[in-house]
């Protein structure tokens, strides 16, 4: 994909980040990935949406191609004003914020502390609350930082760790689901393989202490929940929980997908992302 060309670097407090900026000046779109993946996730909605939008695509801190900050900010607060920061430095008009599991955690904190920057927000699998699965969510938040960092860059404890999660996180592979698993095992091969997994242990403990659930009927922004049937990750409960407490969402919810609609029916979920920005763009107009 041409696009894949064009990445550039920001950088954020002493830290690279890597990100694309392709498509149609305006309206702006910026996508957001998920925990521990990077902008190859939204590969697909980039290359179908940049004919009519501007398509801003970041590798969060530590994600990706982008570098790892120190442990001191290994934290979601960090991650959210780095893409504020990002935000402001590309000279757009405010985004609609498409973000993906912590993706859209992370988009919820834009809308409510840099709302100037937000104009819509679509949160694709992405709780306010803490639904993570026992067996990681017990990993991540009572194990010491040294020793679930230590057990990750053991190889057969990651394969099967991150094997049963991917398995969790799809229903139906292809060529999309594929790639973003493969992501995950090239990163093990990285020279800096043990410091990104450190600060992902460590961005893990700040996410499972994370409270945007208390803070949702806070977001003003026209809002659209997409989530699936077969989530074993984050449960439809999740959803309905956004939905109730957020007094400009909607929820659309996607079948024959698990974690990541956006891949497993990517067509069906760029339907609905353009209905609804549609709707958006409409509404601003009006």
């Amino acid at each position: 994909m041409e696009y894949r060309q064009a990445q550039q670097t920001f950088e954020y407090r002493n830290c690279r980040l890597v990100f694309t900026d392709t498509g149609k000046p305006d309206p702006p779109l910026f996508f957001l990935h998920g925990y521990g993946s990077s902008i190859v996730e939204w590969d697909s909605q980039v290359a179908h949406f940049a004919t009519k939008f501007r398509c801003l695509n970041l590798d969060l801190p530590g994600h990706g191609e982008s570098e790892i900050p120190p442990a001191a900010n290994a934290t979601l607060q960090f991650q959210v004003d780095a893409a504020a920061a990002f935000l402001a430095s590309r000279n757009c008009a405010p985004v609609a914020a498409i973000g993906h599991s912590m993706g859209g955690r992370i988009a919820g904190w834009l809308a409510l502390r840099y709302p100037r920057l937000i104009r819509a927000l679509v949160l694709v699998n992405a709780p306010a609350d803490q639904p993570l699965a026992s067996g990681l969510k017990l990993l991540t938040k009572l194990t010491p930082t040294p020793v679930a960092s230590f057990l990750m860059r053991r190889k057969h404890f990651f394969r099967g760790l991150t094997r049963r999660y991917s398995s969790d996180m799809v229903t139906t592979p292809n060529e999309l689901t594929r790639r973003k698993a493969e992501h995950l095992r090239l990163m093990r091969r990285r020279t800096d393989f043990p410091r990104r997994m450190d600060f992902l242990i460590r961005l893990g403990k700040s996410i499972l202490a994370d409270d945007l659930a208390r803070h949702l009927d806070e977001i003003e922004s026209p809002t659209l929940i997409v989530w699936t049937e077969n989530d074993h990750t984050c449960p439809g409960a999740s959803a309905k929980l956004i939905e109730q407490r957020m007094p400009h969402a909607r929820l659309e919810i996607i079948k024959d997908a698990a974690h990541n609609p956006h891949l497993e029916q990517f067509e069906r979920f760029n339907e609905v992302l353009l209905q609804f920005l549609a709707i958006t763009e409409m509404s601003r107009g009006s």
